[in-house]
């Protein structure tokens, strides 16, 4: 019992109760404005749909590219969507070559070489 009194007493001289009051305090309004912060987030990002926001970028890209362009791409065409005709493969069989005498006796040579493996 008397060694934690005077532990308890240390704990009190080391931790100054009215400074740590006042951080927590600090602390615990810091966390209300984040928390408040966060909510009013949340809420504007909730306020807008995706459909709508990705409306808007579109017409905004579009509006930028215009001023870029000065309206060069006003006159352009657009895009074809037909596919492209596909070219014709021209098919060739393979002459088959027949060995030479050469090509032959490396053949031999080498059918020897493996039974002799």
């Amino acid at each position: 019992m008397q060694k934690s009194t005077s532990v308890m007493k240390s704990m009190n001289q080391l931790v100054k109760m009215p400074e740590l009051m006042k951080t927590m305090r600090e602390m615990s309004m810091e966390m209300e404005k984040a928390g408040l912060i966060e909510e009013m987030m949340d809420d504007a990002m909730e306020s807008l749909d995706g459909e709508e926001m990705e409306d808007e970028v579109n017409a905004q890209v579009d509006q930028i590219v215009s001023e870029i362009t000065s309206g060069i791409m006003d006159g352009a065409s657009s895009a074809p969507t037909t596919a492209l005709p596909t070219p014709q493969v021209q098919e060739e069989e393979a002459e088959e070559v027949a060995p030479t005498a050469e090509d032959a006796s490396h053949m031999t040579d080498m059918k020897a070489r493996l039974e002799a493996l």
